[in-house]
């Protein structure tokens, strides 16, 4: 069953990656209200890497990646909508590499 394996340490490790960067969030005085709406966004975000075909782990999210998932997001919605969007994974991929 190396599936669900994989499926639940991924989960795991995503959440354990968001927890740290929700943390991240508060100590930098981020409103709650703005956090949960990072953290919906994110949960979205790992929705879609864990169906991409072949799996896509944690560990190698690249900005190709990051640009796959944005491009399939923005359709219909203003620039400054997508660079936020932007903005919530760079900053999310930068707390889980440090």
């Amino acid at each position: 069953v190396p599936h669900f394996h994989y499926d639940v340490v991924y989960r795991r490790s995503f959440e354990e990656y968001l927890e740290g960067y929700v943390r991240e969030c508060e100590c930098r005085g981020i409103s709650k209200a703005t956090i949960q709406y990072r953290r919906e966004y994110l949960s979205k975000w790992e929705i879609w890497l864990r169906l991409q075909k072949p799996k896509i782990s944690i560990a190698d999210v690249n900005i190709e990646i990051i640009l796959n998932f944005i491009n399939k997001q923005s359709a219909f919605r203003a620039k400054a909508t997508i660079a936020g969007k932007m903005s919530i994974l760079r900053c999310w991929c930068e707390t889980h590499r440090s």
